[in-house]
């Protein structure tokens, strides 16, 4: 499976960033950090304003049939806390959302009854090789 994006970049830093302008006026940025000898890439893209499907937890669909989840940054270290109870209320949480809220899953972590609005900042991207 492959990508062709064409486009035009926008800004250039060496080691450490690029941006890049689609054809269809979308931008998409990838950045470059370092850690313990490791290097971490991370793509980001505009969302595209149509061809898309949503779906449950955060996911969606492009129109190449790729899965994407949204997630907030802290999501990770709510479904890695030690205390099980946390976890599984978290999970439920999450389980009955379609847009990933993060004030709602950090107030089942906290057990408060409570519906809030949270940013969803980080795009995951999984594939499936065969």
């Amino acid at each position: 499976m492959g990508f062709d994006f064409e486009g035009t970049y926008e800004e250039i830093e060496p080691h450490k960033s690029s941006m890049l302008v689609l054809d269809d006026g979308r931008r998409s940025r990838t950045t470059f950090t370092g850690s313990s000898g490791k290097t971490h890439v991370a793509t980001t893209f505009d969302a595209e304003a149509q061809n898309g499907e949503a779906g449950r937890c955060g996911w969606i669909v492009d129109r190449f049939g790729v899965s994407w989840q949204i997630e907030p940054k802290r999501m990770p270290d709510l479904l890695a806390s030690e205390d099980p109870g946390v976890v599984s209320r978290v999970s439920e949480a999450m389980m009955q959302m379609e847009k990933i809220d993060l004030a709602g899953l950090e107030a089942a972590a906290a057990k408060e009854p409570t519906h809030g609005r949270g940013d969803t900042d980080r795009l995951c991207l999984w594939l499936d090789q065969p």
